[in-house]
Order: structure tokens, then C-alpha cells, then sequence
């Protein structure tokens, strides 16, 4: 009996260690700035990882001697103090936020803290706010390298506010954005053969029709759309496009008029990098799942393997 709890406890020890090296390595990757995906992660686990990359963030911020952290909001540094930056406008961020108070003009503030900017940072963007034409507070935006599969935005934002004492207070937010990863069960089935593809308007005929009975090209098709990333949840305002198209269909059959297996379609007049506003839409065996972004490229590519043109103007 103590040999088989022994065993147990030895096997859970081994099962601790394998997630404590993957945790591990994927820290190192967030540090080294690799952008490899990480594909099989969970949402939750993508969160982890977004919870630890923003300490880990917030801990690269360098200020000048003499600093005082502060515990709690310092008193008269006004709403860019008490709220911070907003972040992206999406309900997967992690923000991590702490004050300080440093015996110095904001100006000379911010001046140190970009010339001593965080580790691996690779961009600023900086910038100031008024009130009657007199400057209140001053920032500076930090962006780091993204994580494919896991993190979608890492950024660190500083905010500088003259404090009625003379001294400067600042608040940094670190803000990582964590992905939702693809549903296993999202990929066109490996049995498609045959592709029906398709130019036009919902209301019109199409003006392009074709099938591909190519099997190399339709796996290559169908490969380009099961490595699309999923549309991300946020807020994002579209333009006015147009809502019947023309469309890029692509109908996948494991025989020449046999049962649809799956059906891709984007805007044909989307253009790299796509957004939510011109996604491409998937269905399974009759299942919509996530709508998918980069169709703009699988349509670009298809054309040139097909020697045909997929995309259209507006």
C-alpha cells in the first residue's frame, strides 16, 4: 500500500514538473520575444500567461533615483492618476498598474524614462494632455513583441502628473491581451478532394465558377485556411462596406458534386491585414463556427495557384 501511494505521489510530482517547465519555457519565449505560435494552450492558460507577462512587464519600468512608490493613488494627480489608460477595447486584458512619486518636474520624468527605456521594448509612442491650453499630464506607451497562440498585445503605459507639491506623480499600467485560441474542431476535414470556387454577389449569378479537382491544391487551400487565426472579442468600428459582396466562396467536397464538407468565404474586395469588419466566415458540416481572420491572403494566394482572379475591387 505505501509503494502504490508512493507511486502516486511520484507520478503527480512528474505531472507538477512537466506544467512547472512548460510555464517555464513559455516565460522564456514572452522574454526572448519569440513570436513562434503555441498552439494547444487553453483560454485560461493563455490568461496565466498574461497575468505573469504583465508583472513581469511592470517590473521593467526604470525610474529615476529617489523614487518613492506609493501604495495608493498620490493625492491630486487627477483622473490620468486614478484611472489610467484604458487599454484595448476588449474584455481579454490584463492590467497591472502601480504608483509612484519622484521628486522631479513630469518633463524631466518622462525625459529619463525614455532614455532608459524597459528591456526589450520595442516601439514608444508618447504624448501630452490640456486643460484650457495648460498641459495636465504627459505619457509614454511601451509595445513589446506579440505572442502567437497566446498573447496578442504586450504594452506598458506611464503616465506623468505635476502633483501640487511640486514633485511628479506617475502610474504605470502593464497591459497584455490574451488570445482566444481556435477550437480543435475547426479545420476543413482532411477528406476534401474536390473544390467548388466561386466569385460574386449574393444576388447575382457568380461571375466566376470553377472546380478544382486538384487534390494537392485543395489540401494547400484547404492547409492555408485550418492555420487562420480566430476573430478576437472587442470593440471595433467598420466602415460602410458593402453588404452583398462580391464574395470569395470556397466549397470543399470529398467528391465532385458530393456533400459540402465545408464552405469558406471572404469579401473579395478585403485586403491584408483583415479585421472583425471582413473576416472570413466558416462552416463545418453545417456548423458556423468563428469567423477567421487573414482570408485575404488565402484569397491572394489561391488566385496565383489557381492562375485565376479571386479579388475585386469595391
Amino acid at each position: 500500500m505505501l509503494a502504490r501511494l508512493t507511486s502516486v505521489r511520484l507520478i503527480a510530482v512528474s505531472a507538477l514538473v512537466v506544467i512547472l517547465v512548460l510555464v517555464w519555457s513559455l516565460a522564456t519565449a514572452l522574454d526572448s520575444g519569440a513570436t513562434r505560435a503555441t498552439a494547444g494552450l487553453s483560454e485560461a492558460a493563455n490568461r496565466r500567461i498574461g497575468v505573469s507577462d504583465s508583472h513581469r512587464l511592470l517590473g521593467r519600468l526604470v525610474l529615476p533615483p529617489g523614487t518613492r512608490s506609493s501604495q495608493r493613488e498620490p493625492r491630486g494627480g487627477g483622473p490620468a492618476l486614478a484611472h489610467g489608460d484604458p487599454g484595448a477595447a476588449t474584455p481579454n486584458i490584463v492590467d497591472q498598474h502601480a504608483w509612484w512619486v519622484v521628486p522631479r518636474r513630469a518633463q524631466d520624468v518622462l525625459a529619463f524614462v525614455r532614455a532608459h527605456r524597459p528591456a526589450g521594448a520595442l516601439s514608444e509612442l508618447s504624448g501630452s494632455t490640456s486643460l484650457r491650453g495648460i498641459t495636465t499630464s504627459w505619457f509614454v506607451r511601451f509595445k513589446w513583441r506579440p505572442i502567437g497562440g497566446a498573447l496578442s498585445e504586450r504594452a506598458l503605459v506611464v503616465q506623468f502628473v505635476r502633483l501640487p507639491h511640486g514633485s511628479t506623480g506617475v502610474r504605470a499600467d502593464a497591459q497584455d491581451v490574451w488570445v482566444i485560441p481556435r477550437p480543435a474542431g475547426e479545420q476543413i476535414p482532411s477528406s476534401a478532394r474536390v473544390l467548388d470556387v466561386t466569385v460574386g454577389r449574393r444576388s447575382n449569378p457568380p461571375s466566376l465558377s470553377m472546380t478544382v479537382a486538384d487534390t494537392a491544391k485543395v489540401s494547400k487551400i484547404a492547409a492555408m485556411i485550418n492555420g487562420l487565426a480566430t476573430v478576437q472579442p472587442g470593440a471595433i468600428s467598420c466602415p460602410a462596406f458593402p453588404g452583398d459582396g462580391p464574395f470569395v466562396t470556397f466549397n470543399f467536397r470529398a467528391t465532385q458534386g458530393g456533400p459540402l464538407l465545408a464552405q469558406a468565404t471572404e469579401p473579395g474586395w478585403a485586403r491584408e491585414p483583415t479585421t472583425a469588419c471582413d473576416p472570413m466566415a466558416l462552416t463545418i458540416l453545417g456548423h458556423a463556427w468563428t469567423p477567421l481572420l487573414g482570408g485575404a491572403s488565402v484569397v491572394r494566394r489561391s488566385q496565383a495557384l489557381l492562375g485565376v482572379t479571386l479579388q475585386t475591387p469595391l
